[in-house]
Parts: C-alpha cells; sequence; structure tokens
C-alpha cells in the first residue's frame, strides 16, 4: 500500500541531471534518480517539461562555453550564468504565485530567491514584490545571497521587495 505525503514547494537540483560517474549524458525527464516521496512530485508534466528544458538548456550552454555540464554544477559563477540565462528565457527557477513569468520583476526576484537571499525560506509561495523592507531586514538577506555582509545597495531607506531584489541584480551581487 502506498503512502501520501503533502509536499511543499521545491527545486530540483541541477545536479540530478548530471550522472556522476558518466560524462556527456544528461537525465532529461523521468529518469532522474529520485525517491518514491519526490517522485510523485517529479513525474507530473509540467515537472517533466521543465527537467528537460532544463537538460537541453544545459547541453547547449556546456557547448557554447566549452564547459562539461558538472562543472556548471560545481562552478558556482558557472551556475549562476547558466541561471541568469534561463530566467532571461522565461523559465521559473521558483514558485512565485504573486511574480508569474510575464511580470517584469520577474527576473530580478527569481535572481534573489535563486541566491538565497530572499527570507521567507523555501516554502515561502509568495515574494510579497510591492512589500516594503528596510534596511534591518535586509541585512540578513544580502549575507545569505552575497556569503558576507557587504553594504546594502539600497542605502537605509525603505524600498519594496522587488526594488531591492533589482538593485541587488544591479549591483552584480546576485
Amino acid at each position: 500500500m502506498g503512502t501520501s505525503t503533502r509536499t511543499r514547494p521545491f527545486q530540483i537540483p541541477l545536479g540530478a541531471l548530471v550522472p556522476q560517474r558518466i560524462e556527456n549524458l544528461l537525465a532529461a525527464n523521468k529518469n532522474i534518480g529520485t525517491t518514491h516521496i519526490t517522485n510523485g512530485c517529479y513525474r507530473l508534466h509540467p515537472v517533466e517539461w521543465n527537467i528537460g528544458e532544463a537538460a537541453g538548456s544545459l547541453a547547449a550552454f556546456a557547448l557554447d562555453t566549452g564547459r562539461k555540464p558538472k562543472s556548471v554544477v560545481e562552478e558556482r559563477e558557472l551556475l549562476r550564468q547558466f541561471q541568469r540565462g534561463l530566467l532571461a528565457d522565461g523559465v521559473p527557477l521558483s514558485w512565485l504565485v504573486d511574480v508569474p513569468v510575464g511580470d517584469p520583476r520577474f527576473f530580478v526576484t527569481q535572481s534573489l530567491v535563486m541566491a538565497g537571499g530572499y527570507g521567507e525560506g523555501a516554502g515561502a509561495l509568495e515574494f510579497g514584490p510591492d512589500l516594503a523592507i528596510g534596511p534591518d531586514e535586509r541585512a540578513p538577506w544580502t549575507r545569505r545571497a552575497v556569503g558576507h555582509k557587504v553594504e546594502d545597495p539600497c542605502g537605509t531607506g525603505i524600498v519594496s521587495r522587488a526594488a531591492y531584489a533589482a538593485a541587488m541584480v544591479e549591483s552584480g551581487l546576485v
């Protein structure tokens, strides 16, 4: 008898598409390694399509850059470059129901979330792009995104979360 488990928002790590022992092969849909529970999420058509889209994009990126897919997974800057390309093509990398693909703030909010700079946690479905955020709340977000303390690109003022995300992207911090 099977077990049903509620899921929370999830991301499929790019490393799940790259075999550990075989080069020049990418998993592209149901053939990624999963557990029984996660398979229930990964087997849904939109997720399969997203996996296939990521695999095809990774293959093209690897060819364009002359790098192996494994190096894209392992090297932070290459991974961020690859992710920025996906976002520029309108491929969502995290679930944010209030900032859809067509929203002009899509790229910057997704970039901040993928850098780890979103303070609501991995289970959050809403970014709240119009909510105000002050410097005290931004400080831990910025540290998580960058990995160390840096000067806040928004200064000491209160701005919207979307404006903060845009400042983080424009400053090159994410």
